[in-house]
């Protein structure tokens, strides 16, 4: 089972490099989701993440912009349920996993026919990334891992107390963003979400690479 850090637009450079330099080795993917920046903000981040050694491309994914991703070399790009069709993005994407946020089963099966590596879900719970949105829920999250043959990653309101119920879905992994990027210490949240993810880990759960290999991210120590 995997673990996923994704930045918002809230958090400056520097939020993000002690973050992603304290919590790194926790981690399998860190998503760089900075709607509010330039293609050279968001280029000149990755790059400095990856050449200061806080994250390995294996970790590394941008997030609508499969322009910086190829460029950087990085593990993947994700795609927002608005963002460019998976149709016209697969032939592209040499070399990277691409995944697709979701937000019912009827976009999940969509996705998977398109050619979706992965999925992401949600919201399961409350979150202030969606304020006034009535989450999703792990019952739905359920029926959705249960529909597809893809990983399905769980995203919103998830946190350390709450991540074995999303876990006994079946997914293959959870996402979160507050619980780590607004955490004090992100690094012991981090520890703490992938103690409880090896738990539920499995090999037929990981997100496979653009090759259809399935891969783990390989900690650093």
């Amino acid at each position: 089972m995997e673990v996923h850090v994704i930045t918002d637009q809230r958090h400056t450079w520097e939020q993000i490099c002690r973050v992603a330099r304290q919590a790194g080795p926790y981690v399998d993917r860190f998503h760089l989701r900075l709607k509010n920046r330039t293609a050279r903000e968001i280029w000149s981040w990755g790059k400095r993440l990856l050449e200061e050694r806080w994250l390995t491309r294996e970790q590394l994914v941008v997030n609508d912009r499969m322009d910086i991703a190829l460029s950087l070399g990085c593990r993947g790009v994700h795609l927002p349920e608005k963002g460019l069709p998976l149709s016209e993005v697969k032939p592209l994407a040499s070399g990277l996993s691409v995944g697709r946020s979701v937000h019912s089963l009827e976009e999940a099966l969509r996705s998977e026919r398109m050619g979706a590596d992965y999925i992401l879900f949600g919201h399961v719970y409350n979150s202030a990334s969606k304020p006034g949105i009535p989450p999703r829920g792990c019952a739905e999250l359920a029926r959705i891992v249960r529909a597809v043959r893809i990983p399905v990653i769980a995203v919103g309101g998830i946190t350390v107390e709450n991540m074995v119920e999303v876990a006994e879905t079946g997914c293959a992994g959870i996402a979160v963003i507050s619980a780590v990027m607004d955490h004090p210490r992100p690094d012991g949240q981090a520890r703490k979400l992938r103690e409880i993810a090896r738990h539920f880990r499995k090999t037929d759960g990981e997100i496979p690479d653009a090759k259809g290999r399935s891969q783990s991210c390989k900690h650093r120590t």
